[in-house]
């Protein structure tokens, strides 16, 4: 996108937020994995929260448990995306 070269040129964005299924969600809805972020119709990006390793959209006691077992046994399946707390892969 460009940016605006004057107060005067103003460009209007269109962002909504869709669920897994494609589901406009409302503007009060609290962002959680999975979720699409749609701007203009056009470029579309994937929520990631950071620590919601099972990808159930929050980051509890649940999150926790299973990243245990996961340093315990490999086999088990989680998120890795989310699970990189510091950031470096």
């Amino acid at each position: 996108m460009s940016e605006p070269k004057s107060r005067n040129d103003i460009s209007i964005i269109a962002v909504k937020v869709v669920d897994k299924e494609g589901k406009q969600l409302s503007d009060t809805t609290k962002l959680a994995t999975g979720m699409k972020v749609v701007v203009n119709d056009k470029d579309t990006y994937t929520v990631v929260v950071t620590g919601d390793v099972n990808g159930d959209g929050k980051i509890n006691i649940k999150d926790y448990i299973k990243l245990t077992k996961y340093t315990i046994n490999d086999s088990i399946k989680i998120n890795e995306k989310n699970a990189d707390l510091n950031g470096d892969g």
